[in-house]
């Protein structure tokens, strides 16, 4: 969600209205507000919804393919993403991770093409993961 209001706010900032935009979102979601991002209508309850989410394991799960962007040639994997899929794993839920090359298409305004996501997207559905992982595999 955090992102997605970016994307409203770097369009707003545009007008000169950068130093309010982010609260100004706030306070119209928390009144009950609908936004518009990016042509898109962003309801509170969605909002609401986004910002609670979370990815804990679930029960008699086959695999999970974590795939994660960068433009760095010596990225790892995030924090919040290394820590998800420890959880994941002490669950017994099998997780294969991989870094691929690619824009972070969700944070701008134009529209981006990621082939090296395409790729790995494919390769995953290919070769499903199965087999509790022993480690976390990141290949960049």
């Amino acid at each position: 969600m955090q992102q997605f209001l970016r994307l409203k706010a770097a369009g707003d900032m545009l007008g000169g209205q950068a130093k309010t935009i982010m609260d100004g979102l706030r306070q119209q979601l928390a009144e009950g507000q609908a936004v518009e991002v990016a042509g898109y209508s962003v309801s509170a309850a969605l909002a609401n919804g986004l910002e609670r989410a979370t990815l804990d394991p679930v029960v008699h799960v086959s695999g999970i393919e974590w795939l994660e962007l960068s433009t760095r040639a010596d990225a790892s994997l995030t924090p919040v993403a290394s820590k998800t899929m420890a959880q994941w794993q002490q669950a017994g839920v099998p997780v294969r991770a991989r870094i691929v090359s690619g824009p972070s298409f969700w944070q701008t305004t134009e529209i981006e093409e990621a082939p090296e996501l395409i790729e790995a997207t494919v390769a995953a559905l290919l070769n499903p993961v199965t087999q509790p992982a022993a480690e976390t595999e990141v290949a960049v």
